[in-house]
């Protein structure tokens, strides 16, 4: 089933029915040869042209590019992360971009063949080195790319397309140009609030339908109105600072740019200065919403998340060594058939703090 306008055909032009529709597949065309189309809609006042001023015979520059080849879109899904945590003196912190195919079935989009590495800096954040690869991404997405179906081993002009960022939920925050998960307005999706009077507000909390979604236009113009007001000298970092904290909007680029303005290292009254350059460049990519497409990472949401606190609370609080060993005990006489891996004893529960998260999964199951 596909759902979509009905076309119909209306004298020179082709007519689009206002009312979206589901219908069978198989009752579609597969392709339109004429390369000459005007579409109109359909009114009470009769058809209209779907743009004032439409010229009837002009061409689709992708049709003309494409030679008669197919034309599809390629969803790509982005992934953004530090390479590294450990920031000291022998290893930095660096921030990466890597994409792989979102069209196949993740089994085969997590082979190493798959995943495509772009870029990596230990000097920029993510949302420093985004531009250029939106740029690229819009630039391929416009003009598409010619190749080889793998299947059928025909010419295809593709168009890709950004379905999602894949990264953990500091990331997705910093992406989303959220304040993050230690702010009142903690949730990047909605406008839920940590600000709880009574104990029925936090129970209330937990209902999302009581939340308005956060809509990725508004934040990109709350995000706009901060930079303003900085370059207008309206907005000083304190103000700046309880601005972010009661819309939930810190963008990264905009502290940093904040920072700037306070130490002189930058004149916003220079012409060469562009606010523009100091937007997410997330917010240029047409088909992407970085409230709706930035989806969880059940790693550190769950394992990393408050799996690994409860197994820390756990292990401190075995205060005595008559407990520990008693804990360290029953978890080596466990029998770990069928698992994965098998857990120390003497690791879980005394260097519980340098757990990974296959040993948090492993926790979990000996909970279970």
């Amino acid at each position: 089933m596909a759902q979509g306008m009905e076309v119909m055909e209306h004298k020179d032009a082709l007519a689009l029915l206002p009312l979206s529709e589901w219908m069978p597949t198989s009752s579609l065309r597969s392709c339109i040869d004429n390369s000459f189309l005007c579409f109109k809609y359909r009114t009470d006042e009769g058809y209209v042209p779907l743009q004032e001023n439409h010229e009837a015979s002009k061409p689709n520059t992708l049709h003309i590019k494409a030679a008669g080849a197919l034309v599809m879109i390629f969803p790509i899904a982005l992934f953004t992360d530090d390479m590294s945590g450990n920031r000291s003196k022998k290893w930095n912190c660096h921030e990466s971009w890597l994409w792989s195919p979102a069209c196949i079935p993740i089994h085969e989009a997590q082979r190493p063949y798959n995943i495509h590495f772009v870029c990596t800096s230990n000097r920029s954040s993510s949302l420093e080195i985004a531009p250029a690869l939106m740029k690229e991404l819009q630039k391929s997405g416009k003009e598409g790319i010619q190749c080889i179906h793998g299947i059928t081993n025909e010419e295809i002009l593709a168009l890709p397309r950004a379905l999602n960022v894949i990264a953990d939920n500091p990331m997705h925050s910093a992406l989303c140009s959220h304040i993050g998960l230690t702010g009142l307005l903690n949730c990047r999706r909605c406008t839920s609030s940590r600000k709880w009077a009574t104990s029925e507000d936090m129970i209330n909390s937990f209902n999302p339908r009581q939340f308005k979604d956060r809509l990725w236009h508004e934040t990109k113009d709350v995000v706009c109105t901060q930079l303003t007001g900085m370059a207008n000298g309206d907005l000083k970092k304190k103000a700046l600072l309880e601005h972010q904290r009661s819309t939930g909007v810190k963008c990264q680029l905009t502290s940093i740019l904040a920072q700037m303005i306070q130490d002189n290292l930058i004149n916003v009254k220079d012409e060469d200065f562009d606010l523009e350059d100091w937007i997410n460049a997330l917010y240029s990519i047409r088909e992407f919403n970085g409230h709706k497409d930035t989806p969880v990472e059940i790693l550190h949401a769950f394992l990393l998340g408050f799996v690994k606190y409860a197994a820390q609370l756990s292990a401190a609080a075995l205060a005595s060594s008559k407990s520990k060993h008693l804990a360290i005990n029953r978890i080596k006489a466990f029998d770990f058939t069928g698992f994965v891996s098998k857990l120390s004893g003497n690791q879980a529960i005394n260097y519980v703090g340098s757990l990974v998260g296959k040993d948090f999964r492993n926790i979990v199951q000996l909970a279970v």
